[in-house]
Order: C-alpha cells, then structure tokens, then sequence
C-alpha cells in the first residue's frame, strides 16, 4: 500500500516546522544489490552533507552515515545493507536489531569518510529497501507502504577459470556461455548437474556444474527462485566453497553446512528449519569473491554435510555457478569470473564503471527480451514514522529516479515493459 504524497507532504510540513533544533536519527536497511542508488539518492535528498562509509567505495559500502539537513531539519541518516528479506522482517517485526554506523560518529565532507565501522544495533528500523514483494516474503503481520522505485538487473556467474569460460579478446569478455532457466532450477534443487546439459557440448562430458548462492535473508535470492520457478520459500541445495575468498584457490565443495561459526545469518532460514544445502552468502559483496577465485587444478573435493568426501575432480572439469545483482557481478568481472548470458541473452556488468548499463543491454530488460529483474521497492512501516522519516521517503521517491546509476534502470522513463510479481509474466507498459 502506498501513503498518497499529499498526506505525506501536509504531515511533514507540521511536523518539520517544529524540529529544526533537534537532531533525529534515520535508519534505513534492505536491498544490498540496491545500494548504490541509495546512497546517491540520500546525498541528493540532503543539504550541508557529510557522509562516511564502510569500505573505500560508497557505492559498494555495506554501511554508511550522512549528517545534513532535510527541509529545515538536521538528520543524520544511516544505512547498513543487511539483505531486501532482512530488511522487511526488521521493519515489520521490529524486534530484530540492525547494526549501524554509531550515529556520533565524526564525518568529514568532500568524498566522505572511508572505512568507517559499523558499531550501534537498534531495533527503531521503519524503512527499506527491497528488491522483492512483501508478499515474497514469510513476514506479513504488518502490511507495509510503500512503492517501486525503479528496475534492478541481476546475472549468472561463473568463477574464473571455469568450463563455461566464455570468448574473450584482450582480457575483456567479448561472449558468453548461456544458462537457461530450467537449468539454473534443476541447479538450485540439486545443487549440481553434468555441463554437458548446459553448454550442449559433447566434450563436457565427465564434467560437473555446482550451485552456489546467497543466505534466505536475501532478495537477490527470493528473485533467483522466484524466476527459475523453484520459489523462495522451498528448499535449495547450495555448495559452500572451501576456502572461497578473492585470489584463493577452491580446493573443496561442501554442500553448506547447517551450522557457522563464523556467520549465523549464513545459515538461517526464515521460511522453516534449517536444513543442509540451505545456506548461502550473507551480502552479494561477499559471494562475489567465490567467483574471483580459480578451482584447484589437480583435485576439488567434493563434500557432504557431515564432512564425507564424496570424491574429486581436476578444477578444469568443475563450474560454480550463481546469480547475483549485475553491481556485484563487475567485481566479478575485475576478479577474472565471468558472466553468463541468460535464455541466451548478454548483459554486460563491465559498463557500470561508466555509469550504469549500456544502452543497448538497457534496451533488452526495458523491450522484456532479458528477464532476469525486478522490481526494487521502497517499504515503510504504515504507521509510527516522524516527519523527518515521511519527508525522507517523500525525498528517496523524487532521487531514487534521477540517481538510478549501476544495474537499475528507471520506471517511468526506461522500462516498457512491467511486472507485479517476482519472477511473473510482463506486462506492455511501465508501472504508473
């Protein structure tokens, strides 16, 4: 349900005319895929900004701080990505703490503040990003407000040195190899499949795909399921790469365990009881290393749950494959993986350095020729916002569009063709 903006606006203006002396705190999580344009639009929406981040690239920054002011009003506004999923549970249930950059934290101006340290957990979180429907989700007690803001663009990847390696010509992928979406779904529900099924090429014979992906709290993975047609809420089976991190050389996979040490929210599963093969990568960030890394060439292990090696192969007879959002995949790219055409159809990752997807890649999601997108969604909580939250949710609906930058494309001028489902069927015509 979305608040109509003229109530949003009569509100506000009471609201504001009364707090111009005092400092009110935002927070907003969600969508990690989104993030880019979320900062861009915070930095639009805000006068006399400062801003600091975690990382070295507010684009990519998992968290991130921004002290301005918003009408008449100073705010300090707060983001920590933590997954769209994760971001409508803490809005909804708001008994789930979201850890942020500590809000007194010191912040300079010009490009902001780097590598910053996301130090405060509080449960006050009312707004969110999503690239998923709240009905994609198994946390409805509270019907949310909210609108679509824009398009977002995910890909399938492949890890350096992988089989399914596509053509390139001087370092730069030039073609691709494609997956189709009844074999990204037989991926997802076994968790592996012989290549030959994939690349129809008889010399694959005695070589193996393996499914990888992200954590139940993400929305890159409900949009994966939703449109391979498996479902967000039904049982995957993913392989945890061992060690999987940028520049290491994969020498195992085991099919994810049900328990982390390291990471709880790797194994969580917010739709029913925690089973092997569910787990995933808690941020795209994070899972985009795996595919920047090469498999061991003389022997990768093949693991079960309860750390049986079920036998090996040489690196060069072994694919990892996955989806994630396009903003990931260039880091993908840089790192030596590669990206896969979907339904035979090619997106390249590598021209959101120049600012966004090219106009001809543009063009295939708008015409509805590459399918694999979705909608991103701003939600708020209907009721207990503060004026300086309504203003700010009035402020991200105007920014969002212009600051759409890296893998989003704009609904009112972009797209023509539309959807209202997750993973459904288009429509002719963008959404009003």
């Amino acid at each position: 349900m979305k608040t109509p903006k003229f109530l949003i606006a009569a509100f506000v203006a009471a609201g504001l005319a009364g707090s111009a002396n005092a400092q009110t705190v935002i927070n907003i999580t969600g969508a990690t895929a989104f993030r880019q344009a979320a900062h861009q639009a915070i930095l639009s929406s805000l006068t006399s900004v400062t801003y600091g981040y975690t990382s070295t690239n507010i684009n990519n920054a998992s968290s991130a701080i921004f002290k301005g002011t918003l009408g008449n009003a100073p705010v300090t506004v707060r983001t920590t990505w933590s997954g769209s999923v994760a971001g409508v549970r803490a809005i909804v249930n708001q008994n789930n703490s979201v850890s942020y950059i500590a809000a007194n934290a010191t912040v300079t101006g010009g490009n902001g503040t780097a590598s910053m340290t996301a130090t405060e957990s509080t449960t006050a979180n009312r707004i969110a990003f999503a690239d998923n429907t709240q009905s994609n989700t198994p946390f409805n007690a509270v019907a949310l407000s909210g609108t679509p803001v824009g398009a977002i663009v995910f890909v399938p990847v492949t890890n350096e040195g992988s089989p399914l390696a596509g053509v390139t010509q001087d370092g730069i992928q030039t073609g691709a190899a494609s997956i189709t979406t009844l074999q990204l779904r037989a991926l997802q529900t076994t968790g592996s499949t012989q290549l030959q099924l994939i690349s129809g090429n008889t010399n694959d014979n005695g070589k193996f795909a393996y499914w990888t992906g992200r954590n139940s709290l993400s929305g890159t993975r409900a949009i994966y399921l939703a449109e391979s047609g498996v479902g967000a809420g039904n049982a995957v089976q993913q392989y945890l790469p061992q060690p999987w991190n940028t520049n290491s050389t994969i020498s195992g996979l085991k099919l994810w365990p049900t328990s982390d040490a390291n990471n709880a929210n790797n194994t969580i599963n917010v739709w029913g009881p925690v089973v092997a093969g569910g787990g995933g990568f808690d941020s795209g960030g994070v899972a985009a290393r795996a595919f920047q890394a090469t498999m061991n060439a003389t022997n990768v292990n093949i693991i079960d749950e309860a750390d049986e090696v079920l036998g090996g192969l040489p690196g060069a007879s072994l694919a990892l494959v996955s989806v994630i959002s396009a903003q990931d995949a260039e880091d993908v790219q840089v790192g030596g993986g590669e990206v896969l055409a979907y339904n035979g159809v090619y997106i390249e990752p590598r021209s959101l350095a120049l600012g966004g997807l090219n106009a001809t890649d543009k063009l295939k999601v708008a015409n509805g020729q590459y399918t694999l997108w979705s909608n991103e969604y701003l939600y708020y909580r209907p009721s207990g916002l503060n004026a300086e939250e309504l203003a700010l949710v009035a402020a991200l609906e105007a920014n969002v569009p212009p600051n759409i930058g890296g893998n989003g494309l704009r609904l009112d001028t972009e797209m023509n063709v539309s959807r209202s489902a997750d993973g459904g069927s288009l429509t002719i015509g963008n959404i009003p």
